[in-house]
């Protein structure tokens, strides 16, 4: 069985039938993320070089913000 990891953290057994749900969160997290970077990066990208720096961004930095975004 599995033990401690960030969604159990007390260490507390993990029983077959919650492996499977634990396991789609997982990766609809990941895919909800990636789509939130996807998003973060397009709108960025559109933006004039004198709309990001308004913003404090330079355009080799939208990538970057973009990953930041995605995270939070």
């Amino acid at each position: 069985m599995l033990h401690c990891n960030k969604n159990n953290p007390a260490g507390q057994e993990i029983g077959p039938s919650q492996v499977l749900p634990m396991f789609v969160t997982y990766i609809l997290s990941k895919v909800s993320a990636y789509r939130r970077y996807r998003e973060t990066l397009r709108e960025l990208s559109h933006l004039s070089n004198r709309e990001l720096e308004d913003l404090g961004l330079s355009r080799f930095q939208i990538a970057t913000v973009a990953r930041q975004a995605a995270v939070a």
